[in-house]
């Protein structure tokens, strides 16, 4: 893939890490790099489209990168990011939140601004109004029905009475494009380990699969059978016949939950929060730094990672977070102030990278101990 060349890169002179305000969100462009190819050959691999969500990273630069430089075929969460990729450039879009009626103001825009521009539902009455409503001249309102493949968050039960029924409708009604089926496995966040997300990958596949050839059988083209999550993206069967897409996010951060539940290792992760030690409390045992939930998210695991691990400090934890400063100890009991003077910084792998992102309105973008670009993303709803 070619570097980066878009209307949207700025150029930014090199300095130092030394030289930001912290806290500050640090990306190992590198390490980025080799996720986005890691999973991009993955999907290659198994004959299946990567369409990449962007809720992680929530930029252009992300995204180009997440899409091998093609700009297209993205998942978003939110109308702003939606928005905002269509103006970077992006084409094929999914909004793959279950649509409401209020939304579909800008759900016109967009398809009428977009080659493609789809919208997910389980709900028959949202269905039947948006069967009332007149698309763009020329288009149709693409929609995904949304499967349940055992998160139990939204989604319909596949082969349930509803969903068939919805499908239907998508189907036959003239101001709809049935675009075929979306699902979400977050239930693999609860798993540990290649074979039990495997196990969660495989019931997907098999679950909407099972669905689409229902639908086949009825006379109703299911162009998209889509999964996804990054645990059961990262470890997967051998073969996904029946399906046409993955959609991964997290992938192109990774993080300390990740890696603690086996989806990659702690060197995979390529986003941390640089942060200056303020005070040592000596009567404490422990240093206060100036990276609190704020900077990071209230999110946190079971211990040994809890909010995260200090990139080469093994014997740091982060003890608890207030709002603007952190409280670090040692894991052994007893804390060497020496090795972390006032004004030193440390680096944080957090717990959950998208949590952690979204708390930063600037990503600095490093090689080795220097800034290289400046990326900013989208942020509202």
């Amino acid at each position: 893939m070619a570097e980066l060349e878009t209307p949207w890169k700025r150029s930014y002179t090199a300095r130092p890490l030394s030289s930001l305000r912290t806290p500050a969100l640090l990306i190992n462009l590198e390490k980025l790099k080799r996720n986005c190819r890691v999973m991009t050959d993955r999907c290659l691999r198994l004959g299946v489209s990567l369409r990449p969500h962007m809720k992680t990273a929530k930029t252009w630069e992300a995204g180009y990168y997440m899409t091998g430089g093609l700009q297209k075929q993205i998942v978003v969460s939110t109308l702003a990011e939606a928005t905002f990729f269509a103006d970077g450039g992006f084409d094929d879009i999914v909004y793959a939140v279950p649509i409401s009626l209020p939304k579909m103001a800008a759900v016109r825009e967009l398809t009428t601004q977009l080659e493609a521009f789809h919208i997910v539902s389980d709900s028959m009455d949202v269905l039947k109004e948006i069967t009332k409503l007149e698309p763009p001249c020329g288009k149709q309102w693409s929609m995904l029905l949304m499967l349940d493949v055992g998160y139990n968050r939204c989604g319909l039960q596949p082969l349930s009475t509803t969903a068939l029924e919805m499908a239907r409708i998508m189907d036959s009604c003239d101001a709809i494009c049935f675009s075929g089926l979306y699902t979400h496995c977050g239930q693999s966040y609860n798993c540990t380990g290649p074979d039990e997300h495997i196990k969660i990958a495989t019931h997907a596949r098999d679950e909407a699969v099972k669905f689409a050839k229902k639908l086949e059988a009825e006379g109703i083209a299911c162009p998209c059978v889509g999964i996804g999550s990054t645990p059961s993206c990262s470890h997967n069967p051998s073969e996904m016949t029946g399906l046409t897409e993955y959609h991964p996010g997290n992938y192109v951060f990774y993080d300390m939950q990740q890696a603690g539940i086996g989806s990659c290792s702690e060197s995979d992760i390529s986003v941390s929060v640089l942060t200056t030690v303020l005070s040592h409390k000596l009567d404490g045992g422990h240093m206060v730094i100036d990276c609190g939930w704020t900077a990071t998210s209230k999110q946190y695991g079971d211990e040994p990672i809890g909010h995260g691990h200090f990139i080469g400090e093994p014997d740091l934890k982060v003890r608890s977070l207030s709002q603007e400063v952190g409280i670090v100890s040692s894991r052994r009991g007893h804390l060497d102030f020496s090795k972390y003077p006032v004004g030193s910084t440390l680096q944080l792998l957090p717990y959950h990278s998208c949590a952690t992102s979204a708390m930063h309105p600037v990503h600095y973008v490093c090689d080795g101990d220097m800034v290289v670009d400046e990326w900013t993303p989208v942020r509202g709803w």
